[in-house]
């Protein structure tokens, strides 16, 4: 695996990453109302802005490098450049480009008085993210396919970018409150989560004919790990909603749930990693 391809599944998996921020910060900014936390949540979502905008502009030589494998002088080449600008590639590029710019305007219209108007434009943003993911990969030219895929993506970055923010309210906030919170979200997340896991499922079969291919193939095994990874961050989050929020005013709980928080954090990042590897190493055959 050359340095081309590190790099782009690092920017890749940076901006999986940033995506989930805008869009699970969005869910927050109304799931924690209560606790009064909108200024932490938006520079929350100002880093995943900032850090998207950087994903994507360093994704872009990533590609043109990968692509004609030309060293730093091909990455940079206006031609060469202008050829893959043309491209899905560069349609992506676009679309990733103007949601991180709008999420950052929007943030800024909100901070200075015009909130209405700052999160509509931060809302647009998000779905420009969203509509970035279908312009290329192994779906983007099955309709069913991207409708599911925005479907899927949609319920994977309110959970993934949601869990930051819950962390921070699970440290030194009332038990009540949290409690409360807590139980509005697992409410929320049963719609989400189910609508993930069958986009998940019904996309793996468009991808997988026959479904042998999933232990024949390198790419049927990265899939495989990745359903792995996926049950088992189902397994916390049934952990967090039946097991450990009932129990917060019991001493020692509140840490418990913070400590499985982490513990789906790291989880995410193992997903969004294979995901970048499926999207970029292999693919289906």
């Amino acid at each position: 695996m050359d340095t081309w391809t590190l790099l782009t599944i690092a920017t890749k998996v940076l901006i999986y990453l940033s995506t989930a921020g805008v869009i699970g910060g969005l869910f927050c900014l109304w799931l924690l109302k209560p606790h009064g936390i909108e200024r932490p949540i938006q520079r929350y979502m100002l880093v995943a802005g900032l850090a998207g905008l950087a994903a994507t502009a360093a994704s872009f030589p990533a590609h043109t490098g990968a692509a004609f494998g030309s060293g730093i002088a091909g990455a940079f080449d206006p031609d060469i450049a202008n050829i893959i600008w043309e491209t899905n590639v560069g349609d992506t590029t676009r679309s990733h480009l103007l949601g991180f710019t709008l999420t950052l305007a929007g943030l800024w219209v909100a901070v200075w008085g015009g909130r209405r108007l700052g999160y509509a434009l931060v809302i647009a943003g998000a779905v420009s993210l969203l509509f970035a993911f279908t312009q290329t990969g192994h779906l983007h030219n099955d309709s069913r396919g991207v409708v599911m895929l925005v479907i899927h993506l949609s319920g994977i970055s309110l959970w993934l970018g949601s869990l930051y923010p819950l962390w921070r309210v699970s440290n030194g906030h009332q038990v009540d409150q949290l409690q409360a919170s807590m139980q509005r979200f697992g409410q929320t997340a049963v719609a989400f989560v189910g609508a993930l896991v069958i986009c998940g499922g019904l996309m793996i079969l468009l991808l997988v004919q026959p479904l042998s291919g999933l232990v024949n193939s390198a790419y049927g095994w990265l899939l495989l790990t990745k359903l792995a990874l996926v049950s088992l961050l189902l397994a916390l989050g049934a952990i967090n909603k039946f097991y450990l929020v009932p129990r917060l005013a019991r001493a020692g709980y509140t840490r418990r749930l913070r400590l499985s928080i982490v513990t789906e954090m790291t989880v995410g990042l193992a997903i969004l990693v294979t995901t970048a590897f499926l999207t970029t190493v292999v693919g289906p055959e």
